[in-house]
């Protein structure tokens, strides 16, 4: 009876382990699948992205009617900004009809006040006055305070 249940055993973790690598089979598989719808998503965009770049480079540096009943065309950039200088520089130059105020300079700054010599500051040393037998007579020290 053992023999039979260990017989059963192995032969249900046979079963197990197939259905397991079937399984996985199939979700490498499928994985793969979603691998090439991405890759074809990604091209078609590619795709759409260079038809929109192409059309962009036309409208760019062709012209065309925008409206024809109304007259209204477009040219390239280049193009028009040539016929825009051309016009500018055959028109005379005049005086603005814009009225500019001008902004007043700023006042200059006022000198700093001389500020009066703090108490602790030295005071300049008097002058030594020639002696009465014609030396120089020796110049004051000044006075040290505690």
């Amino acid at each position: 009876m053992k023999k039979e249940l260990k017989l059963v055993g192995y032969a249900a973790l046979i079963i197990i382990g197939f259905a397991s690598m079937v399984i996985l089979s199939w979700a490498i598989s499928q994985k793969n699948v979603n691998r090439e719808d991405a890759d074809a998503v990604v091209q078609e965009r590619l795709k759409t992205l260079h038809e929109l770049q192409v059309q962009e480079q036309k409208a760019l540096t062709g012209s065309g009617w925008v409206d024809q009943k109304a007259g209204v065309t477009h040219i390239p950039v280049e193009v028009a900004m040539k016929l825009e200088l051309a016009d500018l520089q055959s028109k005379p130059v005049t005086k603005s009809a814009v009225a500019v105020n001008p902004v007043p300079a700023p006042a200059p700054a006022a000198p700093a006040a001389a500020k009066p010599p703090a108490n602790d500051e030295k005071k300049p040393a008097p002058e030594a006055k020639p002696a009465a037998n014609g030396q120089a007579a020796p110049a004051a020290t000044p006075e040290k305070k505690p």
